[in-house]
This record gives structure tokens, sequence and C-alpha cells, in this order.
């Protein structure tokens, strides 16, 4: 038998053999024969988290060959547990390559990808990986100021019997806007932009941000006593701008009972 002699791309030897048995008997040495020996790829998927909902993250794959063979890559993806399809494939690829590629908007939950790296002699590296589409959530609230929060308990005060909830509102006082978005910490994903609308006028606020999760605004108007009927629901829709490109609303419903005047009388009489 001949030793083996390292190739430039592969391991390669070449080989003659002969058969025995107990008896002595000896056979003819065979032809030389060429023996290759083929070792597998590798491959490997990288991409930042945290992801949100909506996210169109960027992916990269490097595969290598130690024998330097052409490479096919396939990755494929499964959604909450589901069967793998193809979302990105490459064939011909020299060893060492880099390809990235982006998947996407992603619905909220749970993913699988599959990373399978072939060099078309049989060696192959399979790779899986496993991340989370986060949720991303938008909460909205309409309170009073707080004088006009003093009033309405006065007034509960003194009218045992018809008793102003928070969500009731004098047509004409200010109202409060308030919003919370989700905290997505080191991730790319950001609010943009909140408002809130009031459906029955199209009036429109714009809330700034008033710390790291959190904004605030105010809709003034003296004439809704005119324009919100008594005893109506009004509602206002807050909508944010995520910088991935998703829209989310909220809608809060708030009840319009009686107008600003009523109190202001009230105030002038005591």
């Amino acid at each position: 038998m001949h030793g083996a002699v390292e190739g430039k791309r592969r391991r390669e030897s070449t080989q003659g053999l002969t058969y025995s048995n107990q008896y002595g008997a000896e056979s003819d040495w065979s032809p030389q024969a060429w023996m290759i020996i083929n070792r597998p790829p590798e491959g490997q998927l990288y991409f930042e988290t945290p992801i949100y909902e909506h996210d169109t993250p960027l992916f990269r794959v490097a595969a290598t060959d130690p024998d330097l063979d052409p490479l096919s890559v396939v990755v494929e993806s499964s959604y909450e547990g589901g069967g793998f399809e193809i979302i990105q494939q490459w064939s011909g690829l020299p060893s060492g390559s880099d390809r990235a590629f982006t998947y996407g908007p992603l619905p909220e939950g749970s993913y699988t990808l599959r990373l399978t790296v072939s060099d078309g002699r049989g060696g192959v590296d399979t790779q899986t990986y496993s991340f989370e589409a986060l949720p991303l959530e938008l909460t909205g609230e309409v309170t009073h100021t707080p004088e006009w929060e003093a009033y309405r308990l006065a007034w509960n005060a003194k009218h045992a019997d018809a008793e102003r909830t928070p969500d009731v509102f004098w047509a004409g006082e200010a109202f409060v806007l308030g919003a919370r978005v989700t905290d997505t910490g080191v991730g790319r994903t950001k609010a943009l932009r909140v408002t809130s609308l009031l459906m029955e006028t199209g009036e429109t606020a714009v809330l700034a941000p008033a710390g790291e999760v959190r904004y605030a605004g105010e809709l003034v108007n003296t004439e809704h006593h005119r324009m919100l009927p008594d005893g109506s629901t009004c509602v206002f829709r807050f909508t944010v701008e995520w910088s991935n490109g998703y829209v989310q609303t909220h809608d809060v419903p708030v009840r319009v009972r009686e107008s600003m005047y009523e109190v202001i009388v009230q105030q002038i009489r005591h």
C-alpha cells in the first residue's frame, strides 16, 4: 500500500490492494487507484436581535469548504412550528463566500431558520437558528387637567346620584392625551411619531416625547360645546408610526355630558 499524498484541494491517495488467507495463499496486487477523501463544508448564519414585528431583518450567510469545492446554500424558514419553506438559495458559490439577504416584513411570532450548505460531493452542513419577532404595542389614555379633575370630584361630592366617572367630560374642557409605546431597548425599531385624532371633529394633536416610552399632549377647543353633542360618545384614535414602517392605532372612547359653561356659571355663582 502506498502512502497518502496531500493534494491542494482535498486529501488524495493511491492504493494497491492484495488478499491473503490463513493458508498462505495470496492474490496478485490490484491496479493502483485513487481514493478521494471529501471533507464537509461549513456554514454560519448571522443576524442581529432583538427583532420586532414588521421588521425586515438583514441576514448574512458565510460558507466555507476545506477542499475549495463550489457550494450550494439553501435557507429555509419555519413560522410558529410549521413546515419549512425556502426563503433564499444560491449555487456555485466559491468557498469563503459571504451573502446577505433580507426577510420580511415579519409578523409577530416564533421563527426557525435552517441553513444547509452542500459541496455537491456528499458533504453537507446543516445549522438551525431560532428567534422571536416581538410585539409592538401602543396604548392611549384621555384624562382631565388637574383643574377640571378637581371640578369633577367636586361635582361628584355634591351629586352622588349623578356621578361623573373619569371618562366623562364637559364639552369644551381640555382633553389631556397620553400614550405609551413598547420599549424596544437596543433594537433598531423606534417610534417616530405619535398622534391622537378626535374622530368626530377631525382634529389631530401631535404628542411630544415625555420619557423613553411615553408621549403627551392636549386638545383644547372651547367650541367643542357646539361641536360635541351632549350625551354623545367620542373616540380618540391614537396612532404610532414605527421606524420599520408599521402603523398602529388604539381607540379610546370618552363621553360628553353637558358643557364647560355650566361649570363656569356655577363657579361664578359661588
